[in-house]
């Protein structure tokens, strides 16, 4: 028990409300792609080594996209809470099975199968998102600007203070 709690919820509370909640709201500013950008970014540099960059900065997007699509910071808490039980639980087992002959094609089926409901799932969601848009009379691709302290560049999100601490921190870190 001390276990999951520890390396499966409690990162994936911490982390997504730091990367989702803070950080991808403060960067709204610049926009979703930039916001998206710097979030997927420092996510990805807070997960030490270079062998992991862009598998963390992958997963950052996809964190991020479901907190654009459901509306929510706990769609991605539920996410990397799944993945982390993943990790931790089912990973080795994974393996194991995969190793035995005659099961590849049983274990592509099921992935295969995760994967359209996953699509099917975020699909739906985002049909739901731009309905209510069309409902509003708002076109998707503008900003909602209502909530901007001060404008926030992509550039200058790429030379603040937290992009540049969060930097530093991962080239010391990979030398």
């Amino acid at each position: 028990m001390f276990t999951l709690v520890a390396y499966a919820l409690t990162p994936a509370i911490i982390e997504e409300f730091l990367f989702r909640g803070v950080i991808l709201t403060e960067y709204k500013s610049g926009g979703r792609v930039c916001a998206v950008v710097i979030s997927s970014l420092l996510f990805a540099f807070m997960h030490y080594g270079f062998e992991n960059l862009i598998l963390s900065f992958f997963i950052g997007v996809m964190l991020a996209f479901s907190v654009y699509v459901t509306g929510s910071v706990w769609s991605a808490v539920l996410i990397r809470f799944a993945y982390n039980l993943y990790t931790l639980y089912l990973e080795t087992q994974l393996f194991a099975v995969l190793d035995r002959p005659n099961n590849n094609v049983f274990m592509i089926f099921i992935f295969v199968g995760l994967f359209l409901l996953s699509l099917v799932l975020l699909l739906g969601c985002a049909e739901k998102m731009f309905y209510s848009y069309a409902l509003a009379g708002r076109d998707p691709g503008t900003r909602d600007d209502s909530y901007v302290h001060g404008k926030v560049t992509f550039k200058n999100s790429l030379i603040s203070i937290p992009f540049l601490v969060c930097l530093a921190i991962y080239i010391i870190t990979s030398l």
